[in-house]
């Protein structure tokens, strides 16, 4: 049986007994994994390091059960189906015993990876400003609270109200319809969040608006892990650093597409921060360091590794302004680039494709260029040289959200 072949659950047969037995056939026998499912692509390496684990294979079993998001491990739908097959998981399994096979790939042309970056990109900028929401969504229940905490929730500033239990260091968050205002609406945030000396939690969701009142934008932000911030001044974070062991970022829009950004032992730095009157940062730095995951409705699943990304944002006009600099490694750019803003994106709240800003990209010695224009479209000039060879009518056209290969 070729590695191409899709095996389907027999008749009858639960799908999640069916993959506990071929979890148990691939231990305890396997040589007949290695003589059957040798496969060319490291299936099931969730982090990228070129070994799958025990962990990562149970990452694609609680995917294959529906009990995880394609996010947590995109490299183990090896046929872009969309979902984790028992093929796949066996394909996984067979690496996990015997390696990965690593095999020599040319170095892509400068042009292609520009393209595989160009719809990336904007989508990493646009989500990773929940972040900042999400600090400011906590410090407002933390914040403009009567000393001691009341037992009754109180009302927050621009609407909903805020409950909080315990006290410095140690808080427990309930948020009810908490509103913050932006620069273009406001951003309503329910759910709950845990802080402690060195640790947090947060299950929120931030309803974001527009003046008239329209939704634009609904993020849910689900992680956990270690925190260690600088403490100072009304608005009480000067810096503060997440940890995060585990965690999703889903964001959705009336217009689509969805976006789910995964994280696995990543580190996101908050710093340089500028606050409005409700504590909401409006400028700031956000530093990306380790894995994470980027599944967008109709992008290849992307697998990334960020070593010192800077977002540097700026939200406190309409449209934000955002530069993204630093170096990220991933399968659908063929391996490492660098990425510097040359002009700073500009994106409204309730669009996703930026409308200026152009983008530099390096691979090795080779540079290419990223302009998105007024219209929402994207040029490439695939060497950097002044003549546009590449074209899409905005951020999310297919061919910009294909990997290479």
């Amino acid at each position: 049986m070729s590695t191409d072949e899709k095996l389907d659950a027999p008749p009858g047969l639960h799908r999640r007994v069916w993959i506990g037995i071929v979890v148990l056939l691939c231990v305890i026998a396997p040589s007949s994994v290695r003589a059957v499912y040798a496969v060319d692509a490291c299936t099931g390496d969730c982090d990228a390091n070129g070994a799958v684990t025990i962990d990562e294979i149970i990452i694609g079993v609680t995917i294959a059960l529906e009990d995880a998001p394609l996010a947590r491990c995109p490299v183990f739908d090896q046929d872009g189906s969309g979902t984790v097959e028992i093929n796949e998981l066996i394909a996984g399994i067979s690496n996990a015993l015997n390696g990965c096979v690593t095999l020599p790939t040319p170095t892509p042309a400068p042009g292609a990876v520009a393209r595989a970056v160009a719809g990336r990109a904007a989508i990493v900028a646009d989500a990773m400003t929940v972040v900042p929401n999400v600090v400011g969504g906590i410090l407002n229940g933390i914040l403009f609270m009567p000393t001691p905490a009341p037992a009754a929730p109180r009302a927050c500033a621009a609407g909903g109200s805020a409950k909080q239990m315990g006290s410095f260091p140690n808080y427990a968050l309930t948020l009810t319809g908490c509103q913050v205002v932006t620069a273009d609406g406001t951003v309503t945030l329910d759910g709950t969040a845990t802080l402690n000396v060195n640790s947090f939690a947060t299950h929120l969701t931030a309803t974001f608006q527009n003046s008239t009142g329209l939704e634009v934008r609904r993020a849910t932000a689900n992680m956990v892990g270690t925190i260690t911030s600088s403490l100072t001044g009304k608005c009480l974070f000067l810096t503060v650093t997440f940890g995060v062991s585990s965690g999703t970022l889903s964001i959705k829009r009336p217009a689509g597409p969805d976006v789910d950004v995964t994280f696995q032992n990543t580190t996101l730095t908050l710093n340089n921060i500028t606050f409005n009157a409700g504590c909401l940062p409006v400028k700031y730095r956000l530093t990306i360091d380790g894995l994470a995951g980027l599944l967008a409705s109709e992008a290849a699943p992307s697998p990334l590794d960020f070593t010192g990304v800077t977002i540097d944002g700026d939200s406190s006009a309409t449209p934000g302004m955002f530069e993204l600099n630093g170096s990220i490694s991933s399968p659908c750019f063929g391996g490492a680039i660098h990425v510097t803003s040359a002009t700073p994106l500009t994106i409204a709240s309730n669009e996703f494709c930026p409308r200026a800003g152009t983008l530099r990209v390096n691979v090795a010695a080779d540079a290419s260029r990223i302009t998105y224009r007024s219209d929402t479209s994207v040029e490439i000039d695939d060497d950097d040289n002044g003549t546009i060879d590449q074209t899409a009518p905005s951020c999310l056209a297919p061919p910009l959200l294909m990997c290479l290969g």
